[in-house]
């Protein structure tokens, strides 16, 4: 049996005036991955703006992962446009078809949508469709099955462990391993998940996992023992969406890996991080944590429902800078409240802290869909023609959000301050 999934290509900028891919496309790779584990034969394909029409006559299952609502467009672009054989499956998923199952599922034409991660119910879809089959499974939506979406979501897998390694052979080495990406080191690195979800609630995030749960050390050791004795890597980045939550897991899985003695960063969030963490994760060869403070306003920070206040930053970015962690931030402007004094307090809050700041991106806000501000739309003023999939990229620089063209001006007219000043003191 032969199975293609696809991903969409998308370009990031990450560092100043740079666009590049920034990782790997971790859920093509576990799924592809487990489907391998049971006798598919797959292949992992991207689509791009250039490479859209393929011809999938000689494939059983084709898979797409919708892992954005930017791409929607393109993605559904190249399915109208490609061939298939008679009898193939095709199944959705991602975030994407996770928000939208029924919109994906007949946009689409598919068989089967997942809600949800889907190495466990994945491989059970196939099964029921091979077999002419539809049993209710949680987490899945067949063809003309009608059930409560915002209840079907499949539950999260609890043993991380179970889940094979990504099948990163699947794709072009450049895709995964990268030269210098790890803190502007020039060593080869590559990047790991060792967690899953994210339990907060900022107001500007699209996630829907909320439940975190770790890997065990071990497992994440094995990993990459294997990452450096097969591809050579010499570093690694943490691509978790926070990987420091648990201190006491935290403080295992350092000790597990310090004997690698490969640098390596990861993200986390200011209001997790204490003496004892940040003297664990130095032992273990991190040299640079990656922030995601959003603002140097308190006021913002609590109309994003951030959850942590300016005093726990420059608390922490101190904290690192003692033990030799270098520091980067991530901050959004334009979130709704977003004026020139909370741009101004940002701009203070920088300059008060360059000294312990090593790098900085900076993004303006884009209402991702599934978000709070997203499904709150006309509480915070904004326009509703601008809320299309197409304009749903975090790494555009659209000011026009809202429908008091005022507002906007200040947004705009701000953010290029306040990036003037990024670019010229980081």
């Amino acid at each position: 049996m032969k199975a293609i999934i696809f991903y969409p290509e998308v370009y990031e900028i990450a560092r100043f005036k740079e666009k590049r891919k920034e990782f790997p496309p971790f859920g093509v790779l576990y799924l592809a991955s487990v489907l391998e584990n049971q006798g598919v034969n797959m292949k992992i394909e991207k689509i791009t703006t250039k490479n859209r029409k393929f011809d999938l006559r000689e494939y059983d299952i084709v898979l797409y992962s919708l892992s954005s609502s930017c791409t929607y467009g393109m993605m559904l672009n190249s399915r109208n446009n490609s061939l298939f054989k008679k009898e193939c499956i095709v199944i959705t998923g991602g975030i994407h078809a996770s928000l939208y199952p029924y919109q994906t599922l007949n946009d689409f034409s598919a068989d089967a949508t997942i809600l949800g991660e889907g190495e466990v119910t994945l491989p059970l879809t196939i099964n029921e469709l091979l077999n002419r089959k539809q049993q209710l499974i949680k987490g899945v939506i067949f063809r003309n099955q009608i059930v409560n979406s915002d209840d079907w979501f499949s539950e999260p897998i609890k043993d991380l462990d179970s889940i094979p390694f990504p099948a990163r052979h699947l794709i072009p080495i450049e895709d995964f391993i990268f030269p210098d990406r790890l803190s502007r080191m020039n060593l080869n690195m590559t990047h790991i998940l060792t967690s899953r979800g994210c339990p907060f609630n900022c107001y500007f995030c699209g996630g829907l996992n909320k439940i975190h749960r770790y890997r065990s050390p071990q497992n994440i050791y094995d990993e990459l023992l294997m990452l450096k004795e097969v591809y050579e890597i010499e570093g690694f980045v943490i691509n978790d969406e926070n990987f420091i939550i648990n201190e006491t897991k935290v403080k295992d899985i350092c000790e597990k890996i310090a004997s690698l003695k490969m640098p390596w960063s990861a993200l986390s969030r200011v209001d997790t991080i204490n003496k004892n963490i940040v003297e664990s994760i130095a032992r273990a060869s991190c040299i640079e944590l990656k922030f995601g403070l959003e603002s140097g306003s308190d006021t913002m920070l609590k109309n994003m429902n951030k959850g942590n206040t300016i005093i726990q930053a420059e608390n922490t970015l101190k904290l690192c800078k003692k033990y030799g962690l270098k520091a980067k931030l991530f901050m959004i402007h334009g979130f709704p409240g977003e004026n020139w004094t909370t741009t101004k307090e940002t701009i203070g809050f920088l300059e008060r802290n360059k000294n312990y700041i090593d790098r900085v991106s900076l993004f303006s806000w884009t209402p991702l869909p599934g978000s709070y501000v997203y499904n709150n739309s006309k509480k915070y003023g904004l326009d509703s023609k601008k809320l299309t999939y197409d304009n749903a990229v975090i790494y555009s620089e659209n000011f026009d959000w809202f429908e008091c063209e005022e507002e906007n001006i200040i947004i705009k007219e701000s953010f290029t301050v306040l990036k003037q000043y990024i670019a010229s003191n980081f």
